[in-house]
């Protein structure tokens, strides 16, 4: 039996009188229950593990979307996958070494122009963005892609998406992905000692928060009608 049930039950039996307290006064009999006990009970079971439940919800609707943002063809306003079904970067499997007289003395590089050690330290096969990572916390989930949390702090309990962060600064971890923020709001980086121009803003977690509104606030209503009959 759910606990709004179960105080409703409890509120009822007191009604007919057979609560648990009863005394009299000029008025008769009086029959009361805890309030305050029962207020506890509601906020508990509301906080602690309803909400979670519904935060839960609303993020994997907000994840699929973000997933399916990255997932679309890219334009200049549009971002997209680049490396679900193609080496971008040339062929990281194999890389050329600096020969002299026949021996390795150089740096390995791909064709193009890229350091081979710049593709291992940052992930060469690291996976697309664009895979739905699940929920951290839950078997399996919050490894790699767009992910989740739900992080309840004082009585309110947040939902956070976004692609799995790396371990540092660099992007130099296999499943992180360091760079979503320039992806989502633009601008630019200093690289090989210059300033590139301008990235445009290509958000893909802004509209799928935004576009799936309608579909967080019909599960919000559809559970907390379910608990209260529960």
């Amino acid at each position: 039996m759910g606990v709004m049930k179960d105080i409703s039950e409890r509120a009822a039996a007191n009604l007919k009188g057979g609560g648990p307290k009863k005394s009299s006064n000029k008025a008769g009999t009086i029959s009361a229950t805890d309030l305050s006990s029962a207020f506890k009970r509601i906020i508990d079971d509301l906080t602690k593990q309803e909400l979670r439940r519904i935060v839960s919800r609303m993020n994997t609707v907000v994840r699929t979307a973000a997933v399916k943002n990255v997932r679309r063809a890219s334009s200049a306003t549009i971002i997209g996958e680049s490396m679900k079904s193609k080496m971008t970067r040339g062929d990281w499997k194999n890389p050329s070494t600096v020969r002299k007289l026949g021996a390795a003395v150089g740096t390995e590089y791909l064709a193009g122009g890229w350091y081979g050690q710049v593709l291992k330290d940052r992930g060469a096969t690291k996976p697309s963005m664009a895979n739905n990572g699940g929920e951290v916390g839950r078997a399996g989930g919050g490894n790699t892609g767009i992910i989740s949390k739900v992080d309840p702090r004082r009585g309110r309990v947040i939902g956070i998406t976004g692609p799995r962060h790396g371990g540092d600064s660099s992007d130099n971890t296999k499943h992180g992905y360091n760079y979503a923020h320039m992806l989502e709001k633009g601008g630019n980086h200093k690289n090989w000692g210059k300033h590139p121009s301008q990235l445009e803003a290509r958000p893909f977690l802004e509209p799928a928060a935004r576009d799936t509104m309608h579909k967080q606030e019909a599960i919000v209503k559809k559970e907390l009608i379910k608990w209260g009959k529960r």
